[in-house]
């Protein structure tokens, strides 16, 4: 159960190989797909109704979107090759800012690296740690504060919370 009377699963696979996310409200079944999507995964509702999640293209790449009022909205930061999916959980809190994960290459060609992001009305903030090789967000409180993890250059990881991002403390 999410938002009251909402129930969100993140999906069922047709027997065409498909995955199809979909929302129970209220005793109504309704089915999620973004349009040209091969597959989809709704993984977090609020409670006015606004859900954020994933999907794959044709070119299996992921996706971040969100799902408001019957508009879908892709939500992929500045340099992501991959936003969501299995390793980047999507959260929304009541406000309808986003919070998740994405890949990127790094300017100096070191591979692939994990950065977390917040998307709030239209305009990324993005969180990454220096010196660590992966920053991930796990979740987004209704102030905007985010809890998360890093990997320092040893290795090891690390928790943390970090207040809401504004003008002021930018």
């Amino acid at each position: 159960m999410r938002a009251e009377g909402q129930f969100r699963h993140r999906g069922y696979r047709t027997s065409d190989g498909r995955f199809h996310g979909f929302l129970l409200a209220d005793g109504q079944f309704t089915t999620i797909d973004y349009p040209g999507a091969i597959g989809i995964q709704g993984m977090a509702i609020n409670a006015s109704g606004t859900i954020a999640g994933y999907y794959v293209d044709a070119a299996s790449r992921f996706h971040g979107f969100v799902l408001d009022d019957g508009v879908y909205t892709t939500i992929d930061p500045p340099g992501s090759v991959q936003t969501g999916g299995p390793a980047g959980a999507l959260k929304i809190n009541p406000a309808g800012d986003v919070a998740g994960n994405f890949t990127m290459v790094p300017d100096m060609g070191m591979g692939m690296m994990t950065c977390g992001f917040i998307y709030r009305n239209g305009a990324f903030v993005i969180y990454h740690v220096p010196g660590a090789s992966s920053t991930s967000i796990f979740g987004i409180n209704p102030q905007g504060d985010i809890v998360g993890s890093y990997v320092d250059s040893a290795g090891r990881r690390h928790g943390f919370l970090a207040p809401r991002v504004t003008e002021e403390n930018q």
